[in-house]
């Protein structure tokens, strides 16, 4: 079995998965009034999401959308998206307030990672703070 896809950010040179969300502001399609179905029918997700932490401050690089029924794109940082429906390197702002769960390197024999306790399932797990998007520390909380 394996693990569901979810949204990624990278931190320090790491690419991370994003585990838990506790706070508001991450970017969705919603904010640009689109309204996209699921990307595939093995990803029960409309929206997939990478964040980069540049500069101290959390952007969204990249969003791929599932596919819009009768909208057109909209522009996101004048951006439009590609054949994939994945807006490549949008540097959006996230005003972000809260904590970010964030793990990597997933434990050998880990296969539900959708869990309450799924940052038992990574060998590394931080959170890490934002206020309006700008980032405030991490704790290593890997266990």
């Amino acid at each position: 079995m394996t693990g569901p896809t979810r949204d990624t950010i990278l931190y320090e040179g790491d690419l991370y998965d994003i585990v838990d969300v506790n706070g508001d502001g991450m970017i969705t399609p919603n904010m640009y009034n689109m309204y996209p179905g699921y990307i595939s029918k093995d990803c029960k997700r409309d929206y997939i999401s990478k964040y980069v932490l540049l500069d101290g401050f959390l952007l969204l690089a990249d969003m791929q959308i599932g596919p819009l029924t009768g909208e057109t794109p909209k522009r996101i940082q004048g951006k439009t998206p590609d054949e994939s429906n994945t807006y490549r390197d949008a540097n959006v702002w996230s005003r972000f307030t809260g904590s970010l769960r964030i793990a990597r390197n997933p434990k050998k024999n880990s296969t539900e990672q959708a869990s309450a306790d799924a940052d038992l399932q990574y060998e590394t797990t931080l959170d890490i703070l934002f206020q309006d998007g700008e980032f405030l520390l991490a704790r290593d909380i890997s266990k």
